[in-house]
């Protein structure tokens, strides 16, 4: 069964799955960009969070990742089958290190561009959530 997560009105805090709660921080949580990959559009927009760096241990390995995407830097892009493909990209990005740490199986998220709204299909263990609301 899937369930429908619209991000324009959902409380993080409501959320009890703690493994969703952490897609949604890994999604939603804005990743620091650098300037050389901002879009045209986004150049000189202050964004990202600064300290979203986060060092741990992950399988005995010490590891550095980003706590956030970089989906922000697309919010005044029109969603566009191109623009999808570099969300897609982001997720597939910020996602990694629940990945790595083997919480969400590889190459299982997917990406939809339905009319202009662009639709994350996470499937975890005990279910399967389709997360939407990004245009």
């Amino acid at each position: 069964m899937t369930k429908v997560i619209d991000i324009n009105e959902i409380d993080i805090e409501n959320v009890t799955d703690k493994l969703l709660q952490a897609v949604l921080i890994c999604l939603f949580t804005d990743a620091e960009a650098e300037d050389g990959e901002m879009p045209a559009y986004a150049q000189r927009q202050a964004g990202g969070w600064w300290g979203d760096d986060v060092e741990t241990v992950i399988k005995g390995k010490q590891t550095k990742f980003s706590w956030g995407s970089k989906l922000w830097m697309l919010s005044r892009a029109k969603m566009t089958p191109d623009e999808a493909g570099t969300a897609s990209l982001l997720v597939e990005e910020c996602l990694s290190p629940l990945v790595e740490a083997g919480f969400i199986a590889e190459n299982t998220v997917t990406t939809e561009l339905r009319g202009s709204q662009l639709i994350i299909t996470v499937p975890l263990e005990h279910e399967t959530y389709e997360i939407k609301g990004i245009e």
